[in-house]
């Protein structure tokens, strides 16, 4: 084997019979009875392992940028019609990065309604009912999002409330960050992140990964609200103009019957056209003046 320097790796043994990695250092000295040299043994199981976790650290923060890297490239400018499945996609891909079973992103609607929501799970992993996601059987976790506080528990122990305790054993959930979104100072959405095959903490380092990916999808979401407000404004729109156009046609046939030929005594061309005439300007608040012998 080799150290960590390049060269060849020294190995000691112990009195169990157990080898560790060593680094050897002597110095020369000097006495009246003569030279000699002072050897020193370093254990060298610490520093590696030390060494080892530094690289494993470094190693998964770069997997991690290079994710929420892809995710955004993947989020900018994508069609409106394909938004869903890329979220999905990325909590895929958030999921395998920090390690949870499932993960969803559920939209609000009015009062914390669910209005919908997009969920992955590992595998073998059981997906979640939505359905059971609902204030009424989370009242502490709705009440907490819908304030813009994030849940987090690393049992489902340290969740407050038995209401809640109940709902996440019957989901499976032992482990849960959720995390709130919002527009213009609502929550509308919220994202979590769970496991149900084993209890985990959620170190700090853990926490703020999952605080730049809500960030992520937080921009998205934000995005489809944009465009659900503006469909709906088209929509409304179009809708006025077709109010007004049935409005415009029934405010012509009604002066058109007014004005018909049936309630004039009169039947020569020369009338006719003096009531073609009037007709012209009867969508209008002109004022129409017949003049003739008879007044």
């Amino acid at each position: 084997d080799d150290d960590c320097s390049g060269g060849p790796a020294l190995r000691g043994r112990r009195k169990d019979g157990s080898e560790f990695p060593l680094e050897i250092a002597v110095n020369p000295a000097h006495a009246a009875a003569g030279p000699f040299v002072v050897a020193s043994i370093t254990d060298l199981t610490e520093r590696q392992r030390a060494e080892a976790e530094q690289r494993a650290a470094l190693e998964e923060r770069l997997a991690f940028e290079r994710a929420i890297a892809a995710l955004s490239s993947q989020l900018i400018n994508v069609p409106a019609e394909q938004i869903d499945d890329v979220i999905r996609q990325g909590l895929e891909l958030t999921g395998d990065v920090v390690q949870v079973d499932r993960a969803g992103l559920i939209r609000l609607g009015p009062e914390g309604a669910l209005r919908s929501s997009i969920v992955w799970a590992m595998p073998e992993v059981q997906p979640v009912d939505v359905s059971l996601l609902v204030s009424d059987r989370l009242p502490w976790t709705f009440e907490q999002l819908l304030s813009g506080e994030p849940v987090s528990f690393a049992s489902v122990e340290e969740v407050p409330d038995e209401i809640d305790r109940k709902c996440y054993a019957a989901i499976g959930t032992r482990s849960l960050v959720a995390l709130p979104m919002s527009v213009e100072g609502r929550v509308t959405a919220f994202i979590g992140f769970a496991t149900n095959r084993s209890e985990r903490a959620w170190p700090p380092e853990v926490r703020h990964r999952l605080n730049v990916i809500a960030s992520v999808f937080a921009q998205v979401v934000a995005r489809q609200q944009r465009d659900d407000a503006l469909q709906a404004a088209m929509e409304e729109t179009q809708r006025l103009k077709n109010q007004l156009h049935v409005e415009n046609v029934f405010l012509r046939t009604e002066a058109r019957d007014r004005l018909a030929p049936a309630e004039i005594v009169g039947r020569s061309q020369a009338l006719r056209q003096v009531l073609a005439q009037a007709e012209q300007v009867a969508s209008t608040d002109s004022t129409v003046l017949l003049l003739g012998e008879t007044g």
